[in-house]
């Protein structure tokens, strides 16, 4: 009698359980992301503190630094690797690691900007919007 009692449990309740498990992304998708997020913040805040590395370059203003969305990553990761120098570049780690994030994104991207600001700015906004993104992470 006590198995019969179970079975009935089992089947009234089990439907209910199954309807409650929130449906989230891949987590291999995520995670990726985020640890991609996390590692261009690392080197982000590393480059910022090199003054040598920003200097007087001027790049052109194509990160607006508002609201981060994907083009955003992506128009900077094409005037990065424009710029001559090491750090930067197509083989510059931070470079890769915006290569790394648009992977995930597919989104095309063309840099028009009229004005140009210091190297600096666009590091800083990149970080900014690196920043929001990973926080709007699930």
């Amino acid at each position: 009698m006590k198995f019969a009692v179970v079975v009935v449990f089992s089947c009234l309740l089990a439907p209910a359980l199954v309807g409650t498990v929130p449906v989230r992304p891949p987590p291999s998708r995520i995670s990726t992301m985020q640890k991609t997020l996390e590692e261009m913040m690392k080197t982000l805040k590393h480059l910022a503190k090199q003054p040598k590395h920003v200097g007087d370059t001027l790049t052109p203003n194509a990160i607006d630094g508002h609201e981060c969305k994907a083009e955003d990553f992506c128009k900077a990761e094409k005037v990065l690797s424009s710029i001559d120098h090491e750090d930067f570049r197509a083989n510059g780690k931070i470079v890769r690691q915006l290569k790394e994030y648009n992977k995930h994104n597919s989104t095309k991207c063309a840099v028009q900007a009229d004005t140009e600001v210091p190297l600096s700015d666009i590091l800083r906004k990149l970080l900014d919007c690196a920043q929001k993104t990973f926080r709007a992470l699930p």
